[in-house]
């Protein structure tokens, strides 16, 4: 253990780095203290706190509101507190933010310190004496400044945070490493997050630099005149996002980071290569860069935000070499401002491309391997893991619901589970319509209270089916008309049941699942009129790989067997290759050049191998060997392309790449099953039909159909993804044959299923590039 005092205004305050919690004894006087902590920390880590009397509020960014502290007031009242009683707060950052106003406000004040358990609350709330609570969407709009005793640094804590939560730590990292030490920020770029959780003595160097960084920031500004003001850069609309969309705080900083450094490349110079540094490193570190927002709504919030100061608002810039500057927001239309800059914008010239490559991780596979990995009871080891934004999410959801995961840097993933159990009281599926829907009823296994939300796009889908099912499960549900976000309290009790499979299939694998795990006798669910079959394959062959037992009656029953033959013992599971990406470069092939594909299994279970029947119908030269796919235009050239007439009502992920298919086809294409693109990341009918006549195409949109008028010629223009990840990427290879240059808006959106696209478009000769 090391100790280090810093002089603040009103006292000095002591650092004890490295040091155990038994520690404690040594700082405070049992008898005279009261520990507060949330239902998690206290949850995992009960043996620290007996003989100690505490406190315990919910957790979560929500409960950080004056009621969670009329609460603690309450209870410090029946534990008869008095002016000598000392607080200590065991936390993370709204642990550590309550503990202190709560304190401070007490019979005018009581001492307090803090033994903070989060990355982020080590590196940054913990540190600076700020404390208070939000205002409903506001953040930290009511508090004060005040000084803790003490932090004591125990870094053991750590070994049970979700993964999660060192991401959301790591963009605190990442900001001070920007406005404050470009050595920081290449140590970063050098490193790993997998080499900070695996080497202990690199991890407490790297949190004592962090720690020294922000306290010499605050002892030289501790009330926030001039220098403090850069320890906001990405918070000011970062903080307007993180409650707007239920985000974590981390995360809704890392997207205003990068709203800030384009702001900065707008009003301060700052150079759009260092603004992609950062872009990459936050990537890096799994945070997310963009979001689906509206953006008026964020400048609503943003008029309130407490550094707004008369009628002009505060920004923290970036400028060169790694320094930052306060920019008063007052002239010109911010919004307008935040708008032209919060935007990744890809252009695409008519390219001949060549080259093999590997097709990208099916997310189908690997979000199912997740849900799988947290029912079983022992080890699973996950081969080829994917690392898409939807990935993310389920490696995310099942650590808040009481798996560990480790090695998520490497080539393969370990997930440690003894079921469902939940360590947090919400979870977040980010834009994941897959995790929605199979982990909510996952989720209800538990008798926990739960909280499950989401992110952009997913809070416009229609989630009634839940509404409807669950209670004959004997699960309370309590949704937002119908939406997001829904409140749920199981168990789940497997029963006999009909449903409606005609929406989506993803419901009917959440509740298989469930079933599977919590079954002790035979039960059957009946489905009427089941959409996209052969999803529920590769659901029951995920399944059966991880030894439940299910029969599939036809497609209009499934009866599942209690029991698991493979409880207790190591399972490994190799994620296979994605056809819904695959499909993207195969038509690529087909209209652009020879390529070669690898990494697609022709014996998949996956729907969207069905793409193969389009490509061949339409004359494309095609080779499929088990290994590898070779694919070319026609031999005698793209004009020989023929019209295809394919029905995608189970395969719907196929519409966008099959329109740039028709797009080139000398004739009109029929697809079949427009009903079922309502409900995605946009209405893909209409977005694929207003988005390709940007191109020159003309799309008819008649019922159940969908005509592609082709072959007529496509010119570039400037197009939208619309947020949707599949609509940038079809329009990306439609681009590649066409006249002139095409520009793509938000073409960031392909992190929610394929990251590398663009790069691996770059490989095939592509001409590929980012916009300033």
């Amino acid at each position: 253990m090391t100790k280090a005092e810093y002089s603040f205004s009103e006292k000095k305050v002591s650092y004890y780095f490295d040091a155990a919690f038994s520690y404690l004894e040594e700082l405070a006087v049992k008898e005279n203290t009261v520990l507060i902590t949330d239902e998690n920390i206290r949850a995992l880590h009960s043996q620290k706190f007996e003989g100690w009397r505490t406190i315990v509020i919910k957790a979560g960014e929500e409960h950080k509101q004056q009621s969670t502290v009329d609460f603690i007031i309450s209870e410090l009242i029946a534990l008869e507190a008095d002016r000598k009683t000392f607080i200590v707060g065991v936390g993370g950052g709204v642990v550590t933010d309550i503990t202190g106003y709560a304190a401070s406000v007490y019979m005018r004040g009581l001492k307090f310190a803090f033994v903070p358990t989060t990355i982020l609350a080590m590196v940054d709330a913990s540190i600076g004496g700020k404390n208070g609570v939000d205002a409903g969407i506001y953040k930290n709009l009511v508090g004060l400044i005040k000084q803790p005793e003490f932090l004591l640094f125990d870094y053991s804590l750590l070994r049970t945070l979700p993964n999660e939560q060192w991401v959301n730590g790591f963009a605190e990292i990442v900001k001070h490493a920007c406005i404050k030490d470009a050595l920081l920020f290449a140590k970063l770029e050098r490193y790993s997050l997998h080499d900070f959780k695996t080497d202990e003595s690199l991890l407490a160097e790297l949190i004592e630099q962090n720690v020294s960084i922000k306290t010499n920031v605050v002892v030289n500004d501790e009330f926030e005149q001039g220098d403090r003001k850069q320890l906001n850069f990405g918070h000011t609309i970062g903080h307007a996002i993180e409650n707007l969309h239920h985000l974590l705080h981390g995360h809704a900083i890392s997207i205003g980071m990068v709203a800030a450094c384009n702001l900065s490349e707008k009003l301060s110079g700052f150079h759009f290569e260092e603004a992609i540094r950062i872009v990459k490193l936050l990537a890096k570190y799994h945070l997310p860069v963009d979001i689906e927002t509206e953006y008026e709504k964020v400048f609503e919030v943003l008029k309130m935000d407490k550094k707004r100061s008369s009628n002009q608002m505060n920004f923290i810039l970036a400028r060169k070499n790694w320094q930052s500057r306060d920019k008063t927001g007052g002239a010109g239309n911010p919004t307008q401002v935040f708008k032209r800059n919060f935007i990744v914008k890809v252009s695409i010239k008519p390219s001949d491309i060549k080259g093999a490559l590997i097709a990208p991780t099916s997310k189908s596979s690997m979000q199912r391997a997740c849900a799988a990995a947290l029912l079983h009871e022992g080890v699973t080891t996950i081969h080829n893991p994917g690392k898409s934004n939807d990935d993310l999410a389920a490696l995310g959801i099942i650590q808040r619901l009481g798996a560990t995961v480790s090695n998520i840097e490497n080539s393969e993933i370990d997930i440690q589970s003894t079921g469902v159990q939940p360590v947090s009281g919400s979870i977040s599926c980010g834009e994941s319509g897959l995790s929605i829907r199979m982990f909510t009823p996952i989720a209800a296994l538990s008798g926990q209270s739960l909280t499950i939300n989401g992110t952009g796009s997913l809070l416009k889908r229609p989630m009634n089916f839940f509404d409807e099912i669950l209670p004959l499960l004997d699960i309370k549900v309590a949704s937002n008309a119908g939406m997001l976000p829904l409140q749920i309290k199981g168990p789940l009790q497997p029963k006999d049941i009909t449903i409606d499979g005609s929406l989506s299939s993803q419901f009917l694998t959440g509740l298989l699942f469930a079933f599977a795990k919590a079954a002790t006798n035979p039960v059957t669910i009946s489905v009427n009129d089941l959409k996209s079959k052969p999803y529920i394959d590769l659901t029951l062959q995920v399944m059966q790989h991880f030894g439940y037992a299910i029969q599939n009656n036809n497609y209009n029953s499934f009866t599942i067997q209690p029991g698991n033959n493979l409880s207790g013992k190591t399972i490994s599971y190799t994620v296979e290759g994605d056809w819904s990406g695959g499909a993207f470069l195969l038509v690529a092939g087909a209209i652009g050049g020879k390529i070669v594909v690898k990494g697609l299994d022709p014996f998949s279970t996956q729907a969207d191998k069905a793409v193969l029947q389009a490509i061949i119908a339409s004359g494309a030269t095609i080779s499929v060997e088990e290994k590898q796919i070779e694919i070319a235009p026609p031999s005698i050239g793209l004009s020989a392309l023929k019209p295809f007439h394919f029905n995608a009502t189970d395969c719907p992920d196929l519409f966008p790449p099959l329109v740039a298919l028709a797009a080139y086809c000398n004739g009109t294409s029929v697809i079949e099953g427009v009903s079922r693109l309502a409900h995605k990341e946009s209405n893909r009918g209409l977005t694929l039909q207003e988005e390709f006549a940007k191109m020159g195409v003309e799309i008819i949109l008649q019922d159940d159909l969908m005509m592609i008028k082709g072959g007529e010629g496509l010119k570039g223009a400037t197009v939208h993804s619309r947020h949707d990840h599949r609509i940038a990427m079809a329009c990306a290879v439609a681009a590649l044959k066409a006249e002139g240059e095409t520009i793509i808006e938000e073409a960031e959106a392909i992190n929610k299923s394929y990251p590398d696209f663009y790069e691996h478009l770059q490989l095939l000769n592509a001409a590929v590039s980012l916009i300033n």
